[in-house]
């Protein structure tokens, strides 16, 4: 159904940009999406750009704000926190933001 469709629209927006590739938004076909992964966006026309703060309270903040305003209660923020935490803990920061992205519009 739409809400599916629109969940899987946003997390490859998130992921890979403005593409159709992982059931993304964009109208035209690339010739092949097998090959991307996670913050590539060689096939993308755009991508979503907002530079959030290198504090991650500050960047999660902002998210929320941005993304679901009125929507986020504190036990949802805190377990959002908690898995970026852990997801970013030596790995990309940039990667973490984005699960952040995608769990921040998954949330009720």
């Amino acid at each position: 159904p739409f809400a599916v469709t629109l969940m899987n629209g946003l997390y490859s927006l998130f992921q890979f940009g403005l593409t159709n590739c992982k059931d993304g938004f964009a109208s035209y076909r690339p010739t092949g999406c097998w090959w991307l992964q996670d913050g590539m966006y060689d096939t993308a026309t755009g991508k979503l750009e907002y530079p959030l703060s290198s504090n991650l309270d500050q960047a999660l903040s902002e998210m929320y704000l941005l993304l679901a305003p009125a929507r986020m209660t504190p036990a949802n923020a805190a377990t959002i926190k908690a898995t970026v935490t852990e997801a970013i803990a030596g790995e990309d920061y940039a990667k973490g933001m984005r699960l952040a992205q995608q769990l921040i519009v998954s949330t009720p």
